[in-house]
């Protein structure tokens, strides 16, 4: 299978975006494919998204997202009602092979979506098969993947929630794909700092939202 010629993807992560969140979000960014979450995010807001946009939504969850969160009418949730999860798999969307890993380094004392280094790298691991699989099935591993936290020295924050993951540096360098979108840091950068390139990926820091154009001669 070749890749799409051009798609056009909402990344979301982090914070609410008061653009999107609105009737009026069709009209303010266009006609998407599908939209791609990173995590601590209300589940609210996802679904709200995905049936205002009529599109599909693939997700993975922060380490907010362990907490759970509150619905207007009380009840407490752990994941959203919609969309699907890509944490731990891999999956195909419009053409497009994404994976996905949320959660973040172990920093505190909720452990739901929080990971050691050792944990992660079982996780990545564990992913492996799958983009050997796409490998054999597609001729490549992975178009997109889909994080939480940062890769290890790209886009980290000073304090120790907010450090990267070496295992993803690995899984960049082994799987290549295209685009890497994570959110989960806070910093204050120019601009031009939230995409880095590492090898033969594009390293893409998402909050609140990012429009990305997916085009064939990315491959």
């Amino acid at each position: 299978m070749n890749p799409p010629a051009r798609r056009t993807i909402l990344a979301i992560s982090d914070e609410i975006s008061p653009r999107l969140n609105s009737c009026a979000a069709p009209d303010q960014i266009g006609k998407i494919d599908f939209i791609l979450s990173c995590g601590d995010l209300p589940f609210d807001y996802l679904e709200f998204l995905m049936s205002c946009l009529n599109v599909p939504l693939y997700y993975v969850l922060g380490n907010h997202d362990g907490e759970g969160f509150f619905r207007a009418n009380g009840q407490m949730d752990y994941q959203p009602d919609a969309g699907e999860s890509i944490d731990g798999t891999a999956c195909e969307a419009k053409g497009i092979l994404i994976a996905g890993l949320g959660g973040s380094i172990r920093h505190g004392y909720t452990v739901k979506n929080q990971y050691t280094e050792a944990e992660m790298w079982r996780r990545v691991l564990k992913l492996a098969p799958q983009l050997l699989t796409n490998q054999v099935r597609y001729g490549r591993r992975l178009d997109i993947l889909v994080t939480h936290s940062p890769a290890r020295g790209i886009h980290e924050s000073n304090d120790p929630a907010h450090q990267g993951f070496a295992a993803f540096r690995w899984l960049l360098e082994w799987a290549k794909p295209q685009w890497m979108l994570h959110g989960h840091t806070t910093f204050d950068r120019p601009q031009r700092t939230l995409s880095t390139r590492v090898g033969a990926t594009e390293v893409i820091y998402i909050p609140p939202y990012r429009l990305l154009q997916w085009s064939a001669d990315k491959t």
